[in-house]
């Protein structure tokens, strides 16, 4: 058992939105615990309330009811920017957060002006250095996004995420629209990031499989609440709520499909 205070907490969060003139409810009594350098999954289907968790954490929403702690602090109570400085998220498609007339360059270098942390540091040879992070060149900095692949440009949004060092790093199905090697590249930049920094990470996919290999454990959501919480390593033999059955099954049958006769 953990006995330090969590990084972050989440206590009893509901979250519904209006439709058609009626709530619908989308989290229910949401609850669990972050601690510091660790990784945790989210995990579940289409419309379970994954992102929709992601985006009160991070303040895009507010809450029905219910409380998300920092540091034993309601959100609520820290200033906006105070609190981006240790809670980055990365989204599934990096041009949500990359104005598409900004270059690299400007890009990376925004938060250190936002944050105050140049302290008399070369922007230029900063902004390589946080290139050179997660492997890419400095001729890229001066591109604009359009010019990008969609893996350098999700290597160059963790980069940025990551920059001014962040306690919690907020994965929201980060490398789904990639495809299978260029995901790769991208979790392989990305475990090198979490094992140069330490920050705990909230990762959240549809893909069970995934999760495995990225997390220390797995939250499994089903219709607005958390079903199963599972520690990885032995999750097949582990499950037992019919939302994760199913979700190991869709893992598994793209391998019986291609597996040879």
């Amino acid at each position: 058992m953990n006995e330090k205070p969590p990084l972050l907490s989440i206590n009893d969060l509901t979250q519904s939105f209006e439709k058609n003139g009626r709530r619908i409810p989308v989290l229910k009594d949401i609850n669990l615990d972050i601690h510091a350098g660790s990784s945790i999954g989210i995990v579940g289907e289409s419309g379970s309330g994954k992102s929709t968790l992601a985006r009160l954490i991070c303040r895009i929403h507010q809450p029905d009811c219910g409380q998300v702690l920092l540091h034993g602090k309601d959100i609520g109570s820290v200033k906006m920017k105070d609190y981006y400085r240790q809670v980055q998220m990365v989204f599934q498609d990096p041009l949500a957060s990359f104005p598409p007339r900004m270059k690299v360059k400007a890009y990376l270098l925004e938060p250190f002006y936002n944050f105050r942390m140049l302290d008399g540091r070369d922007p230029g040879a900063l902004a390589t250095s946080l290139l050179a992070r997660v492997g890419l060149p400095d001729t890229v900095l001066s591109r604009y996004p359009n010019q990008l692949s969609g893996g350098q440009l999700q290597r160059i949004v963790f980069a940025r995420a990551t920059a001014v060092h962040p306690s919690l790093l907020i994965c929201d199905e980060a490398t789904s629209a990639l495809d299978a090697t260029v995901q790769k590249q991208v979790l392989d930049v990305y475990h090198d990031l979490k094992k140069e920094m330490g920050f705990a990470c909230l990762f959240i996919t549809h893909d069970l499989a995934l999760a495995e290999t990225v997390c220390d454990t797995v939250h499994v959501m089903d219709n607005g609440r958390i079903v199963e919480t599972l520690v990885t390593g032995n999750l097949a033999e582990e499950a037992s709520h019919p939302t994760t059955r199913r979700l190991i099954h869709s893992c598994c049958t793209l391998s019986e499909v291609v597996s040879p006769v």
